[in-house]
């Protein structure tokens, strides 16, 4: 139970990817990095993970490709896109803490991170401009 609300959790936020005004060069390299790492930035790859240690894998992999996206996000969306790579590794923190047991995760410390307010805007930042500029529905 406790690891369908952890991955439900980190489905939401991994599904987020950047917001603002910036260049139109720069927008357009991040959309087509968007574009063609849609998958990962929704949050699919995390989906059916066996376990804790399955799913901290997938995170893992999930974060080094929002990272990425961090890279090459627009100057305007930057700030957003750190803001919810730095949630997830929070969240992956617990993840990691509870070594596979699911009844070990700081339910506490995870609603904390999710409820923050910060977190919470800049998750719908970043999807409302991969939405709207890059045509990619990341939620």
């Amino acid at each position: 139970m406790r690891k369908i609300l952890v991955t439900a959790v980190m489905l939401g936020l991994v599904a987020t990817g950047a917001c603002g005004k910036s260049s139109k060069a720069s927008t357009a390299s991040y959309c087509d990095f968007v574009k063609k790492n849609k998958a990962a930035l929704a949050g699919d790859s995390l989906d059916g993970a066996s376990d804790l240690n399955d799913l901290s894998k997938r995170v893992d992999a999930a974060l080094e490709i929002m990272n990425a996206s961090a890279s090459k996000a627009p100057s305007a969306v930057k700030s957003d896109v750190n803001r919810v790579i730095s949630a997830i590794n929070d969240l992956q923190k617990e993840i990691k803490s509870a070594n596979g047991d699911e009844t070990k995760i700081n339910q506490e410390k995870v609603q904390s991170i999710l409820g923050n307010d910060s977190n919470v805007k800049a998750n719908e930042a970043v999807q409302k401009f991969n939405k709207d500029n890059c045509g990619v529905d990341t939620s």
